[in-house]
């Protein structure tokens, strides 16, 4: 390996602690006198954390109990999918196995397995476990491989001395993206809330078909080929839960008159008419008039507002969760697809006001969704930031640089904790 740990010697990890793999499954086979136990599967362990919150039963007979059982302090390693994910048991008031895609490792007295999972998740990181794995497509860590792996076994003092200063200076950057993600999530109920409050203050609500104009698409047949008279061509591909996504666009014949007909104004509102998930019906984007000439598919619905209707309010108003919920309500569902039409939308009510306090509101909007932007790109830079300085702690750690005072110092983590600018100021409407 790659490292260099000053004087530490190096020694093969099956030498240093003992290994086993879990159980294997025995699907569909009951055996007389198995009990049914709860086990620990791959999906279960995760970085630094065993999640107990979805456990399955395995049936063991009584002399395989104590072959199978984890232990609290047992390091559990998966051995496939993210090799070299591991975590420590931590124990419970009940008994727990493990499954055959998990090496479970119990030190001999010379390592110290939170120094052992460091190290591995340092490999990780550095791709120096990639030459023990197997496999092209999903990669495993077989048993043998894993004793294999040479690990630096400096005086089990030093070990936990380097895992006292890891956990503290980890612990930092974990709380400092936890702080993060929660202002995130704050701020975006605020813009929920906002929404919800903005509408529910409509003065009246009317059908849709009273301010709009609602139009269906162009089927793709075999004579729509592209030759004479070729048009940009949008797709339910093209009509994200994000917004429009452009990157590739497709063409399509036109015939006579189609064109007046089928082309596209920048603020047309484009909703997806069908979709396995209830949650994913209607969802919507406005088109931004990028592209000239540019027609929809008939699993695309055209609504285009009146003169008496903004198209950013209306977007607004169509992606709250009062119109998600009648927007289910009035779809139907075959096989499991939910479809909407235009017969279907015209019974869609929506909230109106004056044109000029939908502007207002439209605006208003806008700059909150934009400081929730910002504040999910901050949220994103940081989260970077924190790998980043994880990576640094773990390879200053094995290289001997973390106790001789020459780490990353914990100051390094301040930033990870700015605040981040957050809707939590936008309560005006």
């Amino acid at each position: 390996m790659s490292l260099d740990q000053r004087s530490w010697p190096t020694r093969p990890l099956g030498e240093v602690a003992e290994t086993a793999l879990g159980k294997m499954l025995d699907r569909g086979r009951t055996r007389e006198g198995a009990l049914e136990v709860p086990y620990l599967r791959n999906v279960n362990v995760q970085w630094d954390a065993v999640d107990t919150s979805d456990l399955l039963k395995m049936e063991l007979m009584p002399d395989e109990l104590e072959r199978f059982a984890v232990r609290p302090g047992d390091l559990l390693v998966c051995e496939g999918g993210e090799v070299g994910r591991g975590a420590i048991w931590q124990g419970g008031s009940d008994y727990i196995a493990y499954q055959k895609a998990i090496h479970r490792i119990r030190s001999r007295g010379e390592l110290d397995l939170k120094f052992l999972r460091y190290v591995l998740e340092h490999y990780r990181d550095a791709g120096e476990l990639d030459a023990f794995t197997t496999g092209s497509t999903i990669q495993h860590l077989p048993q043998q491989q894993l004793r294999s792996i040479p690990i630096p076994v400096p005086p089990l003092e030093e070990q936990r001395r380097i895992v006292a200063i890891l956990d503290d200076h980890l612990s930092r950057i974990d709380a400092a993206a936890a702080a993060l993600s929660s202002a995130r999530r704050r701020a975006r109920t605020l813009l929920a809330s906002w929404e919800t409050r903005a509408l529910l203050g409509a003065a009246e609500t009317v059908p849709i078909t009273d301010l709009v104009e609602i139009q269906g698409g162009l089927q793709k047949q075999p004579k729509r080929r592209p030759v004479e008279n070729r048009h940009p061509f949008l797709r339910v591909a093209n009509v994200t839960a994000d917004g429009l996504d452009l990157t590739e666009v497709h063409e399509i014949e036109l015939f006579e008159g189609e064109l007046d007909r089928y082309a596209l104004r920048e603020g047309d509102l484009l909703v997806v008419e069908g979709n396995g998930s209830a949650s994913q019906i209607g969802r919507a984007a406005t088109w931004d008039g990028s592209i000239a000439d540019c027609v929809h598919q008939n699993h695309l619905i055209r609504i285009r507002p009146s003169a008496y209707l903004d198209p950013d309010y209306l977007a607004l108003v169509w992606n709250s969760p009062r119109n998600r919920a009648l927007l289910t309500e009035v779809a139907s569902s075959s096989s499991g697809l939910y479809t909407l039409s235009v017969r279907k939308l015209s019974q869609v009510t929506i909230p109106v006001r004056p044109l000029e306090e939908q502007i207002a509101m439209s605006r208003a909007h806008r700059d909150l969704q934009s400081d929730l932007d910002r504040s999910g790109a901050l949220v994103s830079n940081s989260r970077r930031r924190g790998t980043a300085l994880r990576r640094s702690l773990l390879e200053a750690a094995f290289s001997g640089r973390l106790t001789s005072g020459r780490a990353v110092s914990s100051s390094a983590t301040r930033d990870l904790t700015t605040p981040t600018p957050t809707t939590e100021d936008a309560s005006h409407d």
